[in-house]
C-alpha cells in the first residue's frame, strides 16, 4: 500500500476538483456532536469539519494515515487520527453522534461487518454520513463493473467496483433520511439513520 498511498491525492485530485470536492465539503458540514470519520485517509475532509467539532479519525493504513498528521495538525476542528479497522471499530456501543464515511465501504474488507460495527458505535438517534460510488442499476453498466471489478481492484488499493451500498446499510439497520445521486446514479451522497426495531436488522 506504499506506493497507492503516495499516490493517492494525485489520482483523487481530478475527481475532486470535478464533483467530489464540493460533495466532501457539503457532507461533512452536518456532521454534529461526538464524530467519527472511518478510514479517513490522507485527511482530505479535515478541512471541512466545523470548528466545534470533536473529530476522532480511524486509517488502518500507516501511510495514509501518517500522510495525513499534517491535515490533522491545520484542521479547526479538534482531530485526533487513529490505527483501526471498520470491520473492529474500538469503541464502546453508542460512542459517536455521527460517523462519516467517503468514499470507503468500497475498500473495507468485509462490507456487511463494517455497516454493522458502524450501527453498534452510533447512538439511537445518530446518523451516518455517506459519500460513495455504488454498482450501477441498469444491466450494460453493471455488468461492466461487475466484470472490471477484480483489476480495479488490484489498480487501486483495494476499492470495488461491484459492491450494491445501498443494499448492504438497508439490510443491516440504516434508512436514508436524505440522499442525491450523481454521475448517472454512480455516486451517492447520504444521509442515514438506524432503524428503531431489531426486527429490521439482519444479524450475523
Amino acid at each position: 500500500m506504499a506506493i497507492f498511498a503516495k499516490v493517492y491525492d494525485f489520482i483523487m485530485q481530478p475527481a475532486d476538483q470535478l464533483i467530489v470536492k464540493e460533495l466532501r465539503k457539503r457532507l461533512v458540514n452536518q456532521a454534529a456532536g461526538r464524530v467519527l470519520e472511518i478510514g479517513s485517509g490522507t485527511g482530505l475532509n479535515f478541512a471541512y469539519y466545523p470548528s466545534d467539532l470533536q473529530v476522532t479519525a480511524l486509517e488502518p493504513d500507516d501511510d495514509l494515515r501518517n500522510q495525513s498528521l499534517s491535515r490533522m495538525i491545520k484542521a479547526d476542528a479538534d482531530v485526533s487520527v487513529a490505527a483501526g479497522k471498520a470491520e473492529e471499530l474500538p469503541f464502546a456501543s453508542a460512542s459517536f453522534d455521527t460517523v462519516v464515511c467517503t468514499l470507503v465501504l468500497c475498500t473495507v474488507e468485509n462490507q456487511p461487518r463494517a455497516v454493522r460495527e458502524i450501527r453498534r458505535v452510533l447512538k439511537p438517534e445518530g446518523t451516518l454520513l455517506l459519500l460513495e460510488h455504488v454498482l450501477p442499476e441498469d444491466k450494460v453498466r453493471k455488468y461492466v463493473f461487475t466484470q472490471a471489478a477484480p483489476v480495479w481492484e488490484k489498480m487501486c488499493g483495494g476499492c470495488r467496483l461491484d459492491r450494491p451500498t445501498e443494499k448492504v446499510l438497508e439490510t443491516y439497520g440504516f434508512e436514508p433520511v436524505s440522499k442525491r445521486t450523481f454521475a448517472r446514479g454512480l455516486v451517492v451522497e447520504m444521509a442515514a439513520k438506524p432503524v428503531t426495531k431489531l426486527s429490521q436488522v439482519k444479524s450475523g
